[in-house]
Order: structure tokens, then sequence, then C-alpha cells
């Protein structure tokens, strides 16, 4: 589902962008361009409401079919290292979303494609 959400919202960036450039105003500093705060206000909580709507409906689902049980069958370790990586998972995406795509791997070890800043 994230990344489903993800790509919708790449697309959405990009396509607000374009209109930015073609409407003349690429820094959007100067006011006379294309105003698409109420644009991407809108394609945000339309996007947040469909993220939250697919995940009940799993949910829902899942309780319907009772995945919760098993869980029982899992050993303790087998769930904290699932949850672990799905912790370190989602901490190296929004370490991209926060630093222009820039991989984690290439901040660390200063290697080109990393941001300006390091």
């Amino acid at each position: 589902l994230a990344p489903f959400l993800s790509e919708m919202g790449s697309i959405v960036d990009e396509t607000l962008h374009r209109k930015r450039v073609e409407a003349g105003d690429i820094g959007g500093e100067d006011g006379d361009g294309l105003d698409d705060t109420a644009l991407f206000l809108g394609t945000f909580a339309a996007l947040a409401a469909l993220g939250v709507l697919l995940s009940s409906a799993l949910c829902v689902l899942a309780a319907k079919v009772k995945l919760a049980n098993l869980g029982a069958f899992l050993p303790h370790a087998v769930i904290c290292g699932f949850f672990s990586s799905v912790g370190v998972m989602v901490w190296t995406l929004s370490f991209g979303v926060d630093n222009g795509g820039a991989k984690i791997q290439d901040v660390a070890l200063g290697r080109e494609g990393a941001p300006s800043w390091a």
C-alpha cells in the first residue's frame, strides 16, 4: 500500500512542478505564477483519505479471516525481527524523502549524489 501511495504522491508532485514551470514561476517566490496550494492540499487530503480507506478495508478483511491467530505460531524473535526491519525500512525511506532522494549510503560515505550540505 505504501509504495502505491508513494508513487501517486510522486506523480502529483511532478505534475504540480511541471505546471509551475509552464506558468513561468519556477522559484515560486515571486507570487505572479501559479498558486498550487489549494490543489496540493486537496490532493493530499484525497491521498490520505484513500490510504485510510484502503488500510481500514485490509484491517476488516484480516479480522474476518482471523489472521491474528497466525501470530501464535511465530516465535517472539521472528516477530521482533520483522518489526525491527520495518522500522529500519521506514527510517531509510524517510531519509531519502527528506534529503531530495539521496540514499543514506551516499550521504554516509560522501559519494556522488549526496546533497550539498553533506
